[in-house]
């Protein structure tokens, strides 16, 4: 995969619309999915509101339903969900309601002897639990980040 050019050719292009666009279009292609996952994370990092405007997280969310087997997409999904819930607790709660934190409870479940994957989920969550009291409540009801007889 040449993820680079992927990023360039999605900002000039209509940047993360565009995205966003493709992911939709090309749900069943593990490898467009991990490549768009990959770019929005990219973008989310220096203009996070324009990739959650543009539906980022929702499409992140869907892209890990869809392939929840594949540890690499899953931590591509994971990365862009965090840095989409960086910052505002408006941004948080976008990708909370978007389906983020049951996303990474799923993934993280799925995906319980990978490490990396692991540490990534907990920063995504670590994220979005500095958001609302609503933020908080959807990742508990997600099942997440602590097991039951903790709660």
């Amino acid at each position: 995969s040449n993820r680079g050019s992927y990023r360039y050719l999605l900002q000039m292009e209509g940047g993360a619309g565009a995205v966003v666009a493709q992911m939709g279009s090309w749900l069943p292609s593990l490898q467009v999915q991990r490549d768009y996952c990959d770019a929005l994370h990219s973008m989310a990092r220096y203009a996070a509101q324009a990739v959650v405007d543009a539906g980022g997280a929702a499409a992140v969310v869907v892209a890990m339903r869809r392939h929840i087997a594949d540890v690499q997409l899953q931590r591509d999904g994971l990365n862009a969900l965090d840095s989409m819930s960086a910052g505002s607790d408006a941004r948080k709660q976008a990708v909370v309601d978007a389906g983020g934190a049951a996303a990474v409870v799923a993934a993280m479940r799925a995906h319980a002897a990978a490490v990396e994957l692991q540490r990534s989920g907990c920063a995504a969550l670590q994220n979005m639990a500095t958001g609302s009291d609503a933020c908080k409540q959807a990742i508990l009801g997600a099942g997440g980040p602590c097991p039951p007889p903790f709660r």
